[in-house]
């Protein structure tokens, strides 16, 4: 089990998103940064060149594109979350239970742009904007874990410049730099009491509000490799470093009129505002992918990702509102995998048909590490899609992919100090939706 101060659950997820329900790939990764790639489950990502998508999965694999080109595209996220079970709590020696149900899933949209020229035989520019890391999870105000976790909306944007370069026929290596925003709005109920008689303790006609914003921009960089064995063959790996963000905001705490505060009701609500700041590190990932061209017909493609989620042991908080100046959250992530295998069919000159599926590990090691913020599980994927092409200048995207998640346990703690805890106790079922659509223009 483990517990953790009430306001730094607050900012626990201050950590990267172009909203996202329920995080689409492990722990809040977001995957879905080709919506050609998505109709494979993201096999081959990067190697595939039917798309500029490898400016984000593998830069090296950009000398398989030719001249000038754009591209963007919308990623649409119907998710949910449904979590089953109840909440037992206490203020000093008043306690209470309840139990109910909920859905944190909300819909969510990803974008993705790209732009790729040719400098010369050997050369590729390219210019990516994505989002690789996010999540958004909201809840009803007066759900049974409404102390864990009411809204949690966090936005990433990443600007990744990068050049590749053609050694020779076989072998091409690609750099790049990020330049990434992560912005954080995350709110929870705060317990208050009335004097006896008047409002029962630890129902929402009692409860304050609490609400963390914060911010920042921060460097990375990516590497990647490509090698053809032959024409119809290529084998890549990829990397792409950790970045540290250090969130800079607000912690904002509102009590209702009638609160007892030091055995003495507020006269009026009260608002404290008080500066708050997070250091996290988005982790390393390492990516390898292959891809086949087996006849004019017929492609197959394979990916597997692992990703260092193990440098998310503990999310330290620092702000004047806490006691002592800071919080300690422990997170006990655990390193994951991620495998996908994918098919494409050249039905003819117009129309490319697709097909995949993957399997996703989730870095939450057990129940008591599961929390409201981020109720993740293993997930399995199928997906599906196509590529139009109207006219040699112009190719239309779609994909479509349907995500089915491990039920998952919770049993997560909270307290402040000896005065309160709360200990929430149920199980999530989860699921996903994704629909997405890119054009690409050829100049």
């Amino acid at each position: 089990m483990r517990q953790h101060h009430l306001h730094a659950a607050l900012v626990a997820l201050a950590t990267g998103s172009v909203c996202a329900g329920t995080a689409h790939a492990a722990g809040f990764q977001i995957t879905e940064a080709s919506v050609a790639g998505l109709g494979r489950a993201f096999a081959g990502a990067g190697l595939v060149g039917d798309d500029l998508s490898a400016v984000a999965y593998n830069p090296a694999g950009m000398t398989l594109l030719s001249g000038t080109a754009v591209q963007g595209g919308l990623t649409f996220i119907d998710a949910d979350a449904y979590f089953s079970g109840s909440s037992t709590r206490h203020v000093g020696p008043l306690a209470r239970s309840e139990s109910g149900r909920d859905n944190a899933g909300a819909g969510a949209v990803v974008p993705n742009g790209y732009f790729v020229t040719e400098i010369n035989e050997r050369m590729r520019f390219g210019l990516g904007v994505n989002a690789p890391f996010g999540l958004r999870t909201e809840y009803g105000r007066d759900w049974v874990g409404r102390y864990h976790a009411v809204e949690s909306d966090l936005t990433t944007v990443d600007i990744n410049p990068s050049l590749a370069f053609r050694i020779n026929e076989q072998f091409s290596i690609g750099i790049g730099v990020s330049y990434q925003y992560v912005d954080a709005t995350l709110t929870q109920r705060i317990p208050g009491l009335r004097p006896t008689g008047t409002v029962p303790p630890l129902v929402p006609a009692a409860d304050g509000f609490g609400k963390v914003e914060g911010d920042d921009w921060s460097w990375g960089w990516n590497l990647g490799a490509m090698w053809e064995i032959d024409p119809d063959t290529r084998l890549g790996i990829s990397f792409r470093s950790k970045i540290k963000q250090e969130l800079e905001g607000d912690l904002e705490t509102t009590r209702k009129a009638g609160t007892l505060v030091n055995n003495r009701p507020l006269p009026a609500d009260v608002t404290v505002r008080s500066d708050a700041s997070a250091e996290v590190d988005l982790p390393e990932t390492v990516g390898l992918m292959f891809y086949k061209r087996l006849d004019p017909k017929w492609g197959v493609a394979a990916a597997a990702r692992w990703t260092n989620w193990s440098r998310f042991q503990e999310l330290r908080i620092e702000s004047t509102g806490f006691a002592g100046g800071a919080s300690v959250t422990e997170e006990n992530w655990e390193d994951t995998w991620a495998l996908s295998v994918g098919v494409d069919h050249y039905y003819n000159e117009q129309w490319t048909l697709r097909a995949g599926m993957a399997w996703d590990q989730s870095p939450v090691p057990n129940s008591g590490d599961r929390t409201a913020r981020i109720p993740d599980s293993d997930r399995f994927w199928l997906s599906v899609g196509a590529s139009y092409r109207p006219s040699k200048n112009v190719t239309v995207d779609m994909g479509l992919a349907h995500l089915f998640f491990r039920d998952a346990d919770t049993s997560d703690a909270i307290s402040s100090g000896p005065t309160f805890g709360d200990q929430l106790n149920g199980s999530y079922n989860s699921s996903a939706n994704l629909v997405g659509v890119a054009v690409q223009y050829r100049f």
